[in-house]
């Protein structure tokens, strides 16, 4: 599980690539590796400004800094953090040193000296205080790697693919839930807190991912074992005062509507050579049956560097070939991927891996008074 921590970021710098384009050899290329913005553009009068980063490739931020003003005029506050350790997911918090009047204000934030959110929000006359929303749980999957994870070496371009050949499914459960309304759903956060045999544990503090319509969050909580029963319940952080309320236990039964669990056999992804130049370590046969048929008759540089690869593989072709034309060969694969598929299948493979094995993020803020 080590391993596939630290590939997650070259996983989903493969696909990123393959969402802009990749060409027989990628160029060099620059990708934005985090995100700002506001959870809410909606503030009540005894609010808080939160602002959330995301960060998807290291090195994360370390250095924000973050400033409100009304038209030109600055408003003096505070910024805390709250930094999950075990994700890339880290709020600011900002706090006027004295309440706000009903208007239109402008937060902005600088990384590394670099504007990076300019947002306007406006201020009502509104409480903080809501019930806790109940929530409704449907049964789902997580797969995670087993053993080693191998990676296409890292070229001139910005991606690098990995991949492994064995992975595990692990019951999850998804929750489902109505924020108390638009004032006040971007002064709350969210997780969900598991109860296994082993003990208990919660997710890391989110706003909420939206689902449906503006008021619709959800949230997942991944369990390590299967079980006849799987029990969690709603937690939600007030941002005004760090209070923190707990929802009744909600149960599903792990008998029914779960995918089949343990592990299984990985299904190789993406070794095509648009996206994987060379072949991982331990994964040389695969790579050569994706790309050596397609590279007969194509004298290209990448076509180059796969006959000098698989220069075996290669003469074995040309012989059965010359002795039956109607003859295939391949190892594992028959036939080269096409581009759409390698790239679909990338980004399937990384919709999965992100919602596991988050990583810390480390913040250094710095705020204006």
């Amino acid at each position: 599980m080590a391993a596939w921590k630290a590939a997650r970021w070259t996983v989903v710098a493969a696909v990123l690539l393959a969402a802009i384009g990749a060409s027989e050899r990628a160029s060099a290329c620059t990708l934005l590796n985090f995100e700002t913005r506001i959870v809410s553009r909606l503030v009540p009068v005894d609010g808080r400004v939160v602002i959330r980063v995301a960060c998807f490739l290291p090195p994360c931020p370390t250095e924000i800094d973050v400033r409100v003003s009304q038209f030109i005029t600055p408003i003096p506050g505070t910024v805390e953090s709250i930094v999950e350790e075990e994700d890339e997911r880290l709020f600011l918090i900002w706090k006027p040193d004295e309440a706000l009047a009903p208007g239109t204000y402008t937060v902005l934030a600088d990384v590394h000296s670099r504007p990076s959110l300019r947002e306007d929000f406006e201020v009502f006359d509104d409480s903080t205080s809501a019930d806790l929303p109940t929530i409704q749980l449907e049964p789902r999957s997580t797969i995670d790697p087993v053993g080693e994870v191998a990676c296409c070496p890292l070229t001139a371009g910005c991606g690098q693919p990995c991949f492994f050949r064995r992975e595990v499914v692990r019951p999850t459960v998804f929750a489902q839930w109505s924020s108390p309304g638009p004032v006040l759903s971007g002064q709350r956060l969210y997780r969900l807190r598991k109860f296994e045999e082993s003990g208990e544990s919660t997710t890391p503090w989110d706003a909420g991912a939206q689902r449906g319509s503006a008021s619709e969050r959800f949230g997942e909580a991944v369990f390590d074992v299967p079980a006849a029963e799987y029990c969690v319940a709603l937690e939600a952080m007030n941002v005004v005062d760090s209070t923190v309320e707990r929802g009744e236990t909600v149960c599903l039964d792990g008998r029914t509507g779960f995918a089949e669990l343990g592990e299984r056999d990985h299904t190789l992804e993406g070794l095509d050579k648009r996206s994987c130049e060379a072949p991982p370590e331990g994964y040389v046969e695969e790579w050569c049956a994706a790309n050596a048929p397609g590279c007969e008759g194509d004298e290209g540089p990448s076509c180059e560097r796969v006959r000098e690869t698989c220069a075996a593989s290669l003469t074995a072709v040309d012989d059965i070939s010359e002795a039956d034309d109607d003859v295939s060969v391949g190892c594992h694969v028959a036939t080269a991927r096409s581009a759409p598929a390698t790239m679909a299948a990338a980004l399937a493979f990384a919709v999965v891996a992100m919602g596991r094995r988050r990583r810390i993020v480390k913040a250094v803020l710095s705020a204006a008074r």
